[in-house]
């Protein structure tokens, strides 16, 4: 997400957006990017009261 270059990259599972199958997509981030997406997942569920992982 970040396109930083030399940073060691984790596999990320997309819940909210699965295939056809219902399997979830993944994306590899960076550490920071993961920690950010994380904290937008929790600000959408505890203050917007979105659970974007049981949404379709």
């Amino acid at each position: 997400m970040c396109q930083q270059k030399g940073v060691e990259l984790t596999e990320h599972h997309i819940v909210e957006a699965p295939d056809e199958n219902g399997k979830p997509h993944s994306i590899d981030l960076c550490s920071d990017c993961h920690t950010k997406h994380e904290r937008y997942r929790n600000y959408l569920r505890d203050i917007c009261h979105i659970d974007i992982d049981k949404t379709k």
